[in-house]
């Protein structure tokens, strides 16, 4: 059964993937959202959101961009079919980047 945590971590997730950040919170959500995606004891939709704010953190700090994309492609072939569906993705996404 899911905790009362991951329902609180996967619907900020949620919220997060839509709306623009306020600059000031780029690297504290960054390093929460990189440190959830990793874990991979955390459900899958708390991770394929996670992914998904990191896509649109690296997308103004495009430093992070190769950490995103080295993480994502450990975890490709362990991933269920949504998770490598939306890694995918973000990588197509991440490449279209300088």
């Amino acid at each position: 059964a899911e905790s009362d945590s991951d329902a609180v971590k996967r619907n900020i997730l949620r919220v997060l993937q839509y709306i623009e950040l306020p600059g000031r919170l780029w690297g504290p959500v960054a390093d929460r959202a990189f440190a959830l995606l990793a874990d991979t004891s955390e459900a899958v939709a708390i991770r394929v959101f996670a992914m998904t704010v990191l896509l649109h953190i690296v997308q103004k700090l495009p430093e992070l961009k190769v950490e995103l994309q080295v993480l994502i492609e450990d975890q490709l072939p362990y991933g269920t079919a949504g998770f490598r569906s939306r890694g995918q993705k973000v990588l197509m996404e991440l490449e279209k980047l300088k």
